[in-house]
């Protein structure tokens, strides 16, 4: 609650999400001009441990707030599964051209 009356003393709209534990693995899906979907390998967002989790700080303040692993280390079914995932979801949500793709792996 407190958190939130923070939060609201700076903007009158707000997006609160629960938080997961997992690695944050993200994925680029292109599109070609004849509609062919390339996904990228997968890459791995790990914060600071000073900022525990990634936040607005470790993004874009602090440089040394985060860093990407590319390619993530995940066995060879569960990148497969998460690309096609990746695919499905630029489809569905009728993207264009570009995305990126977001999963969080749980323990």
């Amino acid at each position: 609650d407190r958190a939130l009356s923070e939060a609201f003393q700076h903007d009158r709209k707000l997006l609160a999400e629960e938080f997961v534990r997992g690695r944050e693995i993200e994925f680029s899906v292109l599109e070609s001009p004849a509609g062919e979907l390339f996904v990228s390998r997968p890459g791995e967002i790990v914060p600071a441990e000073s900022h525990g989790f990634y936040n607005y700080n470790a993004k874009y303040i602090d440089e040394n707030g985060a860093a990407l692993i590319v390619p993530a280390e995940l066995p060879p079914q569960a990148e497969e599964a998460m690309r096609g995932a990746a695919a499905k979801a630029f489809r569905a949500l009728g993207c264009d051209g570009m995305a990126r793709v977001d999963f969080f792996l749980m323990p």
